[in-house]
C-alpha cells in the first residue's frame, strides 16, 4: 500500500526547509514544472496505480 502525500504538507515542507522550486526540482532530477505541478496538485494519476 502506497501513501499520497498531502500536497499542501510537500509545500509546507519545502517552504519550511528553505528550498525553492528551483532548488527541489535540481535535487530530484526533475523539471521545475513538475514540482509546480506537484505541489498544485495538478499530477495525473498512473492508471496502474
Amino acid at each position: 500500500m502506497f501513501l499520497i502525500p498531502n500536497v499542501k504538507e510537500i509545500k509546507k515542507q519545502r517552504i519550511k526547509t528553505g528550498l525553492s522550486q528551483a532548488a527541489i526540482s535540481l535535487k530530484a532530477g526533475l523539471p521545475i514544472n513538475s514540482i509546480n505541478r506537484i505541489e498544485s496538485g495538478k499530477t495525473k494519476k498512473n492508471k496502474s496505480s
